[in-house]
């Protein structure tokens, strides 16, 4: 009953979010004067940067970075602070106006997760079954998004540190998927399903099967590519770690020249996405089967579709494992060959 309660409280917050968002949205970014001068980014970026810097460092605010779908199903939920649910919306929405964040869809587990922790407060739930009910109002928040009953519980159990782990959070992601996903629907809101609208393929040949697996390959490696200047990045601003404010307002100026010459990244991405689809693009997950359920209804996939994608993601899984342990080696100072050569000598002795 806690949990269905709980997910009926953060399906209609959620939805509450989401209409509050595109309001301002629409209001400060997706505006004539704005699209057409692109020296206005710095302008709005700015203040919004130095607002975010604000909030983490004097009203402790959580970072986006920590509150990512994957965090809210796995972190550690005993110390979730509801009292900052305020400061934690206050600072995804200047994150999202700063142009940090792509859409609103990264918030959903911060707020979520807190809406939870007062409801458990409220009613003395005992420590050992908080979890499921905050697992149970994130899974309401991002099923009612995504229009689909299952998604989360799906991902909870993919992402889990352990098998019994992910069996014990099953029931109450269920159960509260099931019910975000209700809200939406009762109300008639619209998520992501067939977001894209992208035409749907008229034919498949037996050459696709084909092509995709060295298409699988090439996004590997630019997969390896893009964790590579990731981890340059996190070095970087890593360095600033203390510096909250100048670390917000150095990333502010980043957006913002990027946003001149590229404004395609600026925005909330909802329109910015398609004239990314249209000349290629590439996306990072580690929960496969999670990929493939999300991209089969963000494309409405046909069947054939969809087994072309689980063919790239099972090519995928079994190239990395080899390619890990030849970057291990490396990192470790030695090539794979001297890495074997040193096995087969312990296994000599």
């Amino acid at each position: 009953m806690h949990v269905i309660v709980v997910s009926l409280i953060v399906g209609f917050g959620v939805l509450a979010w989401f209409v509050a968002f595109e309001t301002l949205n629409k209001l400060l970014w997706n505006n004539s004067f704005v699209t057409a001068h692109a020296w206005m980014f710095p302008v709005i970026c700015l203040p919004f940067s130095l607002l975010v810097g604000l909030l983490l460092k004097y009203a402790k605010a959580p970072s986006n970075l920590d509150g990512s779908i994957l965090d809210s199903l796995t972190g550690d939920v005993s110390h979730l602070q509801w009292k900052n649910l305020p400061v934690t919306v206050a600072q995804a929405l200047a994150s999202l106006f700063s142009g940090a964040a792509l859409g609103p869809e990264g918030a959903i587990g911060n707020i979520a997760s807190r809406i939870a922790a007062m409801y458990c407060d409220l009613f003395k739930i005992p420590k050992d079954q908080r979890s499921k009910l905050v697992f149970a109002s994130v899974a309401s928040g991002y099923n009612g998004l995504l229009e689909n009953p299952v998604f989360a519980a799906v991902l909870v159990t993919e992402v889990a540190e352990t098998k019994e782990k992910g069996l014990s959070r099953l029931p109450a992601a269920l159960v509260g998927g099931g019910v975000g996903y209700g809200v939406f629907l009762l109300l008639h809101e619209t998520g992501f399903v067939n977001f894209l609208h992208l035409p749907p393929a008229q034919s498949f040949r037996v050459l696709d099967a084909f092509l995709m697996v060295p298409l699988a390959l090439i996004g590997l490696t630019l997969a390896v590519l893009t964790g590579v200047l990731m981890k340059a990045a996190q070095a970087f601003f890593g360095r600033l770690k203390d510096r909250v404010i100048l670390r917000a307002l150095l990333a502010g100026v980043i957006f913002s020249v990027v946003g001149v010459f590229a404004p395609v990244v600026m925005f909330s991405g909802e329109a910015q996405v398609h004239t990314l689809i249209t000349g290629g693009v590439y996306a990072l997950f580690r929960t496969p089967l999670m990929v493939v359920l999300l991209t089969a209804f963000m494309l409405d996939a046909s069947a054939t579709l969809t087994a072309l994608i689980v063919l790239a993601m099972a090519t995928v899984m079994i190239a990395m494992p080899p390619l890990q342990r030849r970057i291990a080696a490396r990192q470790a100072g030695r090539g794979p060959a001297s890495a074997a050569a040193t096995d087969q000598h312990t296994q000599g002795e």
